[in-house]
């Protein structure tokens, strides 16, 4: 705990518990309805940092109509640095109070939490209780409810009956600018699928495309694989050089980015990144762990490569609520994109993925499973699919841990346990990730 922690808490009076954070991901990273985030806002030209319940949706429109004056976010990064620069360390806790050339504003939702726990700087966690904190603020740092509450935007999402939500499926079954799933794509699934299938296929599937099984040949061929002797066609470069998944991995990739012409679109482009990157971790943590019947890592690839194409779809059919959600993802980082969604649409990017894969006839396993990366597991869901999503969230909450990903997880202390997923394992998949690194760059960026 830092010594200027300590020093704001104690000389407010405000008891407090420290206790160590265990590093398995789930426990210290993403969403967590016990934690604090602060936002540093200028308001009409007063620097005011807001602290609020992570479970709190920042709303700056909203603030500028309670204030009624304008109000405007301030670059994180860049004030946070000159903050880091003044204390001597890179590493800041959860939030500071009193903050030097600051008015310190905190929500009113603080006081009825229970129980704050603040991350430190050591790896700790400390430990307050909402009430106290409230109680020893000045009048002038007692802000009103200047957040939103998200706690009941996932019961809109769970509703059957929700007007918007049958609004947005009904505009997704018509939206005719969002491309077609490509035919080689749909073939390379079912070959997926079939768990008799083996080179002799994939050769033959790939020969009827013929760009495509050259970009798969000149992608063994390049140094970074070094094959010796040249690669003498497509059989070669998958028996011999890459393997039967990663052609298949490479085959999907390539014909969905074909299809969506992602490179032409800086929108799309930013979301293909994040699919590629999430596939190819979500396959190295499926690899270690035992699997339910009907699931795979192969699958897990798939489905981590399709998880955001329910934001791809939004931004080409429902441009307002686009532009508005990213507003708010930009306003607050801390929450998982898939509530923000859910409070402007009621729906999320996995329910509307899911019905875009529905729409194209994928195979009801990853149309269910997309669904479940950011929507509560439903009674009936199928067992590999729930796993396959929860797999895909891991993949999510690795990369936002390693700075690859700037999409907050949601918080579950329970998903490494129910994956039978180790501390140990997470290890061995950072430093393999990292290792992984340039070619996982490439792939980013073959088209």
């Amino acid at each position: 705990m830092s010594t200027l922690m300590r020093e704001r808490l104690e000389s407010k009076g405000i008891e407090y518990k420290v206790y160590p954070c265990r590093q398995d991901l789930s426990a210290c990273v993403g969403f967590s309805s016990k934690r604090l985030v602060s936002a540093y806002l200028n308001v009409g030209g007063r620097k005011v940092q807001l602290i609020f319940p992570a479970s709190s949706m920042l709303d700056i429109k909203r603030c500028s109509s309670i204030y009624g004056e304008s109000v405007k976010l301030m670059p994180r990064e860049r004030v946070e640095s000159q903050i880091s620069e003044r204390l001597g360390t890179s590493v800041l806790p959860d939030f500071i109070l009193r903050l030097g050339g600051f008015e310190t504003v905190v929500d009113q939702a603080v006081s009825s939490m229970s129980r704050i726990d603040i991350l430190q700087e050591d790896g700790s966690m400390l430990r307050i209780s909402g009430a106290e904190l409230w109680d020893s603020l000045p009048d002038e740092s007692r802000g009103g409810e200047l957040t939103i509450p998200v706690a009941n935007y996932m019961e809109s999402v769970l509703a059957k009956d929700s007007l918007l939500k049958h609004k947005a499926r009904d505009q997704v079954d018509s939206c005719t600018e969002f491309p077609a799933f490509p035919s080689t794509a749909m073939q390379i699934v079912r070959l997926r699928m079939d768990i008799d299938a083996g080179v002799t296929e994939l050769s033959d599937l790939l020969r009827s495309d013929g760009p495509l099984s050259a970009q798969i040949v000149g992608w063994a061929s390049s140094s970074y694989y070094a094959a010796n002797g040249g690669v003498a066609g497509i059989e070669d470069a998958i028996s011999r050089v890459l393997g039967f998944d990663q052609v298949i991995n490479l085959s999907m990739h390539l014909a969905i980015h074909k299809q969506f012409n992602f490179e032409d679109n800086e929108v799309l482009s930013k979301y293909w990144r994040e699919s590629i990157m999430t596939a190819i971790v979500a396959e190295m943590v499926a690899k270690k762990i035992d699997m339910p019947e009907g699931a795979t890592a192969g699958l897990c690839y798939l489905l981590g490569l399709l998880h955001n194409f329910g934001d791809l779809l939004v931004a080409e059919c429902f441009e307002n609520e686009y532009h508005r959600i990213e507003e708010l993802v930009l306003e607050n980082p801390h929450l998982p994109r898939g509530i923000i969604q859910a409070a402007i649409m009621h729906t999320t990017r996995g329910q509307v993925g899911s019905w875009l894969c529905r729409n194209w006839s994928l195979p009801e396993v990853i149309c269910q499973g997309i669904a479940l990366v950011d929507t509560p597991e439903q009674e009936g869901s199928d067992p590999a699919a729930v796993h396959m999503s929860k797999v895909v969230r891991l993949a999510k909450a690795i990369l936002f841990n390693l700075d690859m990903s700037k999409e907050a997880p949601e918080k579950d202390d329970k998903l490494n346990v129910s994956l039978g997923v180790q501390p140990v394992n997470i290890m061995e998949i950072k430093e393999a990730i990292r290792k992984k690194a340039p070619e996982i760059e490439e792939l980013t960026k073959l088209a």
